[in-house]
């Protein structure tokens, strides 16, 4: 638990962060955080052991540490790690309880993206292995959390925008803001996105991201509405990598290339791959 809480630490610390790199006409939202502790994730289907109802959580772009006791080390692609209730427990008959409204429906996004599925150690549960999923093919109410493949997710995993959040910090770093999209589908944080510097160099510098938000959502394309993953990681670059260029990698996926900028006001350049 020590190290859950470094964790909300280090969150109100980027939004501070955050914050003075944005002018003051700008509103901010600072979200709210929750820890919930369960059972032992273990290597189910169709409905996981560990269920929570929504109303348990915080919503919006609000933040629900989830802390599990044990994670099974079999755990693999398919299998459902968490179901969230989305009944109605004030209905009078079965069928009113297990019909969502669409009004729920439309804010279920809201309740997942904000899931952040850990062990006692601080850990993504699936970190660096596999992604975690929305998956509305659940018995009566309930939205599953599943194990999902690399490839099905990230194949769609674009690079939006890279920007500093502050130049020169103490320490000799500078803070900067990594965007992304991922397309077609409701992914919650359970990776990181680790930059590896592009040099024929014996040791590159490797940075590991932090995340600062995960939302999902949805993008219109010919009239419908689809799925959609965004948000943005955190990284404290040395000061003498300006103008450097990295490989991005998602679950050890290269997914793109960033050449960082020389000024603070300057964007970076994305290649997406």
């Amino acid at each position: 638990m020590k190290k859950i809480k470094k964790l909300l630490a280090l969150t109100v610390a980027t939004i501070t962060l955050a914050a003075t790199a944005i002018t003051a006409n700008a509103v901010i939202k600072e979200w709210d955080e929750k820890i919930i502790e369960m059972g032992a994730v273990t290597n189910t289907y169709y409905l996981a052991d560990n269920t929570i109802h929504y109303t348990d959580l915080l919503g919006d772009f609000d933040k629900n540490f989830i802390i599990f006791s044990g994670v099974d080390k079999k755990l693999m692609e398919g299998n459902i790690v968490l179901s969230v209730d989305f009944s109605n427990l004030n209905a009078t008959s079965a069928r009113d309880r297990y019909d969502i409204s669409d009004e729920l429906f439309e804010k279920i996004p809201e309740y997942m993206d904000g899931l952040y599925l850990m062990d006692a150690n601080g850990n993504y549960i699936t970190e660096g292995k596999y992604p975690l999923t929305v998956n509305y093919n659940a018995p009566k109410a309930y939205i599953n959390v599943m194990v999902d493949t690399n490839w099905r997710v990230f194949n769609n995993f674009d690079l939006t925008e890279g920007c500093y959040e502050a130049f020169s910090y103490p320490g000799g770093r500078d803070y900067f803001r990594l965007h992304f999209q991922i397309k077609d589908i409701l992914v919650l944080p359970s990776y990181k996105i680790i930059l590896k510097e592009a040099t024929n160099s014996s040791n590159p510098l490797t940075i590991t991201g932090d995340f600062g938000q995960n939302i999902a959502g949805t993008y219109t394309k010919n009239g419908r509405e689809y799925d959609n993953t965004t948000g943005y990681m955190h990284f404290r670059i040395p000061t003498e990598y300006r103008g450097k260029t990295f490989y991005a990698y998602v679950n050890g996926m290269k997914v793109g290339k960033i050449t960082l900028a020389t000024a603070v006001s300057d964007r970076a350049a994305l290649v997406n791959y």
